[in-house]
């Protein structure tokens, strides 16, 4: 109990120095230096963090997607706060703090994963963490994907970009359920190949809706959907729980997120 109280010290500690250090680097009274250098500190910042919070459970095997989801987090609140500049202060401020949150509660989930790869068996927690993991993966696409788009460059950089981190996302969920002994061993090929259909249907989503004039945010809505229902597929159809009922569910859910960027234009 003292230890896990000193990991969520940690956590804690590491979920606030990033709001402090975000609030200094993008504030108007921050140090006047470039926004690729703020970007560079920030980022080292989140690898360093992890590193040290996850320590010692931490190691080469591992370290990859432990940092994945704080990585995106980090770079998905830069670009809401440099590409929304017209956002109050008061949500901001707000984002900023969710942020934070998040960040202590993927501390909170990565640390379940490393004591069951640990202990090589799984705890009464590891469910409830594979769930949080897929809620958190959604949540970080979403402002993610959103500054993505507002990236200035060719819509299929954007895109790849968007199918690049969806593969990744997958890579991440799947070596959590490497851990469960009621999913057959996911082989290396296998991994890739379902990586790579979950990239398409979130790339699929930005490709369509590339050509029409919509808000950057609703086509992150649009991707993230994507990303949930390809994520999703992929989970039920390992532990064997996968019907059409569910399939039903998850296209009338895109066809909602799809009908709203038609509706609202900027």
């Amino acid at each position: 109990m003292k230890f896990l109280l000193q990991k969520r010290q940690k956590y804690i500690l590491y979920s606030l120095l990033s709001l402090l250090l975000i609030l200094w680097l993008f504030s108007r009274g921050g140090p006047n230096i470039s926004f690729s250098y703020k970007v560079l500190i920030t980022n080292l910042f989140c690898i360093v963090g992890a590193i040290f919070t996850q320590y010692p459970g931490i190691n080469y095997k591992n370290a990859f997607p432990l940092v994945l989801l704080p990585l995106h987090l980090f770079i998905g609140t830069i670009f809401s706060l440099y590409f929304f500049p017209n956002l109050s202060v008061p949500f901001r401020v707000s984002a900023l703090v969710f942020s934070s949150i998040s960040l202590y509660l993927i501390s909170l989930v990565n640390n379940v994963f490393i004591v069951v790869e640990d202990k090589e068996d799984t705890i009464p927690l590891y469910r409830v963490a594979i769930t949080w993991a897929q809620i958190l993966i959604v949540i970080i696409a979403i402002p993610f994907f959103a500054g993505v788009f507002k990236i200035p460059a060719n819509f299929i950089m954007q895109d790849l970009v968007v199918g690049a981190s969806s593969f990744l996302f997958a890579l991440y969920l799947l070596w959590t359920l490497g851990f469960d002994r009621e999913v057959v061993r996911i082989g290396a090929g296998e991994s890739i190949m379902m990586g790579l259909m979950v990239a398409f249907f979130a790339f699929s989503s930005a490709l369509a809706v590339s050509f029409i004039p919509a808000e950057s945010f609703l086509r992150s809505l649009l991707c993230a959907g994507s990303l949930m229902f390809g994520l999703n597929y992929m989970v039920l159809h390992y532990k064997n729980r996968l019907n059409k009922s569910i399939i039903f569910e998850y296209v009338f859910l895109l066809a909602i997120f799809l009908l709203l960027v038609l509706i609202f234009k900027p």
